[in-house]
């Protein structure tokens, strides 16, 4: 096996098409079979004029097996600048070979040179395994609970509550 890790080029449609079905298929194990991330939705993030994700592609003997996305950000409490990684995911048959670990560390590498001081992210609780994979790279749960509200939803409630 001969892995290679690279920056991806969403504008190339290998590796469109690539991006696509990886993060597709991570939804799709964490419950979402509605496949909505699309080519066109690949587009949209990467066509302002400060592309909102980046994107890492681990391919093995030349087939993508595996991606990360992630995206530039700053915590205020804090005051350093993060990279917030939104995907990491290795496909089943490629896991428990150190590609996700590559995979993260070439993220870390990526952030840094971008002068970010820090990677954070997310992992659903009933993801157990991934838990364990994050702790075991000495990942720690920060001290806030990550919270979400479709913005739709949160325009037809009553903020003055």
């Amino acid at each position: 096996m001969k892995l290679h890790l690279r920056l991806a080029d969403p504008t190339d449609p290998p590796d469109a098409s690539a991006i696509v079905r990886l993060s597709n298929a991570l939804a799709s194990e964490e419950g979402d079979h509605r496949g909505l991330f699309t080519r066109a939705a690949l587009r949209r993030c990467v066509s302002a004029p400060q592309p909102l994700l980046r994107f890492a592609l681990a391919e093995c003997d030349g087939a993508p097996v595996g991606h990360a996305a992630w995206f530039d950000g700053f915590d205020t409490g804090e005051s350093y600048r993060i990279a917030f990684v939104m995907d990491l995911y290795v496909e089943p048959a490629w896991r428990r070979q150190g590609i996700g670990r590559r995979l993260l560390r070439f993220v870390a590498r990526q952030a840094r040179l971008r002068a970010r001081d820090r990677l954070c992210w997310g992992v659903l609780p009933r993801r157990r395994s991934a838990r364990r994979f994050y702790a075991a790279l000495g990942a720690k749960s920060d001290y806030y609970l990550p919270l979400s509200i479709a913005a739709g939803a949160l325009s037809r409630r009553s903020v003055d509550a």
